[in-house]
């Protein structure tokens, strides 16, 4: 019994005022991840909607500026790092 008490999806989140889930704000005994396998990929999402991750670059990342057009390997571990290092 691994005792998981829920699934946190950051582009999907529970509380529907956010737009993202933030990984610092999850509880401990859960699982977080960025997409599921019915969403697409971290790097397919990044190309879907401009604006959406720009958003996401200045808000999630803490990044300035305009986000970079495609999610080069550095962007998306720094993704990663930020799940990997949240409560979850």
């Amino acid at each position: 019994d691994l005792r998981i008490l829920s699934l946190e999806i950051q582009r999907m989140p529970k509380d529907p005022a956010q737009e993202f889930g933030h990984p610092d704000w999850y509880p401990y005994r859960s699982v977080c991840t960025i997409s599921t396998h019915d969403m697409s990929t971290l790097r397919g999402w990044w190309e879907e909607d401009f604006l959406q991750t720009q958003r996401y670059y200045n808000t999630m990342l803490g990044h300035y500026g305009a986000a970079p057009a495609v999610a080069t390997s550095e962007l998306c571990e720094e993704v990663v790092r930020k799940h990997l290092y949240s409560n979850s």
